[in-house]
């Protein structure tokens, strides 16, 4: 499984399952421990024993979706340091409050984020313009027509950003994060496949 698509299954797990979801999802990662072949020796029924097993968690845990965050940013925070190692704690911790934001700034079951009105291929196409403008590489012909066609181009595409997005942006200008972190994370961010 690609990162992107790990970080939105951790991202529904984490900010949207409802109780009875997180029971399913409980029960299909014990059937799938014990083999998914639903039912065992003499006929018992697996997918019972593995509901009635989670429910028997769930009750002696008693994990509240608070307990479950704390688990799942540790996990993220891992994958995050084995990926860029040279982040310090700030710079990791930023990119969490990112990846796996915290649930005061969701209503309901809904993601509240400040995101741009254009569609993701549009602020794509704009990253790597900035990217390419900020770097040197991009071609002086390029330059004019950007100028020519958008007046003020780079302070309309960085206002366009989402916050998000402008902060990676500055990290990977910094060189905080190298190119395939700020890649993934743009991504992520755009719930793009590959990036």
């Amino acid at each position: 499984m690609d990162e992107g698509r790990l970080y939105e299954v951790l991202d529904y797990i984490l900010n949207e399952a409802t109780s009875r979801e997180l029971d399913v999802i409980r029960g299909a990662l014990e059937r799938r421990a014990d083999g998914g072949s639903g039912k065992g020796p003499m006929g018992v029924d697996l997918g019972k024993m593995a509901q009635e097993s989670a429910d028997s968690v769930k009750r002696s845990l008693d994990l509240s979706k608070g307990q479950m965050g704390d688990m799942v940013k540790g996990m993220v925070t891992d994958l995050i340091r084995k990926s860029a190692p040279e982040l310090d704690d700030e710079q990791v911790q930023e990119l969490l409050d990112e990846w796996v934001p915290d649930r005061s700034v969701r209503r309901g079951n809904r993601k509240e984020s400040p995101s741009s009105p254009l569609p993701p291929d549009a602020l794509l196409a704009m990253i790597k313009q900035f990217i390419s403008y900020s770097t040197g590489t991009m071609s002086a012909s390029e330059q004019m027509s950007l100028t020519r066609d958008i007046p003020g181009w780079k302070e309309r595409y960085w206002q366009a950003f989402p916050p998000v997005i402008r902060k990676l942006l500055s990290m990977f200008l910094k060189g905080t994060i190298d190119g395939s972190t700020f890649w993934k994370g743009i991504s992520v961010e755009l719930g793009l496949e590959g990036g």
